[in-house]
């Protein structure tokens, strides 16, 4: 799965929570199952040299990934959730077998409103109280503090 998305809409978030969610007992780490994470390393091309080398050494990238997710992919057989921006989307629908392994989620970009609050498991309501020059305080009720751990 590809999940994609502008910058600051909670893909990294989303993965973290994930891997926090489902962290492997001790008992557990020796088996299949687990979760791993990781990051590609930042260019190897220093600022400087980018303007000479930035179009081959881009081109380099793009077509490494693509390569080092079959591999992965086939060599370990695992599933790979892959997070990213539209220019990943763009790049893993270059390559034919990679678009077939991927189902694409665009994630939209949050904000805090009562839809997305209601949606949270134990959230009970909202109540707020507004002065005519805008100023006010709102206050949510959860039914335990673990639901409101769980929220912030």
């Amino acid at each position: 799965m590809l999940i994609y998305g502008v910058c600051g809409a909670g893909k990294t978030m989303l993965l973290e929570k994930v891997q926090r969610d489902h962290a492997p007992s001790f008992e557990e780490r020796s088996g299949r199952g687990t979760i791993v994470s990781a990051e590609p390393p930042p260019s190897p091309v220093p600022v400087a040299a980018k303007s000479v080398r930035r179009n081959n050494s881009l081109t380099e990238r793009r077509r490494a990934a693509p390569h080092a997710i079959k591999f992965l992919a086939n060599k370990l057989r695992i599933s790979i959730v892959a997070a990213g921006t539209h220019e990943a989307l763009h790049v893993m629908r270059a390559d034919p077998q990679i678009a077939s392994r991927f189902e694409q989620l665009e994630l939209p970009v949050w904000t805090e409103s009562q839809e997305l609050a209601s949606q949270q498991p134990g959230y009970l309501g909202a109540e707020s109280a507004r002065c005519p020059d805008g100023f006010g305080i709102t206050g949510s009720y959860f039914d335990s503090a673990e639901a409101i751990g769980a929220w912030a």
